[in-house]
């Protein structure tokens, strides 16, 4: 009987302090999972803080290339206009030089 009861209180102590180590290793998981959450939260905000900043980005690029080549189709129109005048100088100079070298 003596030995029974001693067997049992070591039993007894071996389970709590399995208890115990599960309760610690219970503690730290729930600690390193709060920390793994908050990280998570702090990326997600840097995600999309960056995210934005690229959109803002690609914006401009795109409002930048649509009015480069909005310029290009004005200066493209107006070296088209120049040329027609100059043809048309061109033209009344040659309907000219006839009447120029008559005698």
């Amino acid at each position: 009987r003596a030995e029974t009861r001693s067997a049992l209180r070591v039993l007894e102590r071996k389970v709590h302090a399995a208890a115990s180590e599960m309760a610690l290793q219970t503690e730290r998981l729930s600690r390193t999972k709060c920390d793994l959450q908050y990280q998570l939260t702090g990326k997600d905000h840097q995600v999309r803080v960056l995210t934005a900043a690229l959109n803002g980005a690609l914006a401009s690029s795109r409002l930048a290339e649509q009015r480069a080549a909005a310029s290009l189709r004005r200066r493209g129109a107006e070296e088209a206009r120049a040329n027609e005048a100059a043809w048309a100088r061109v033209a009344a100079l040659e309907r000219r030089a006839p009447l120029l070298s008559a005698p």
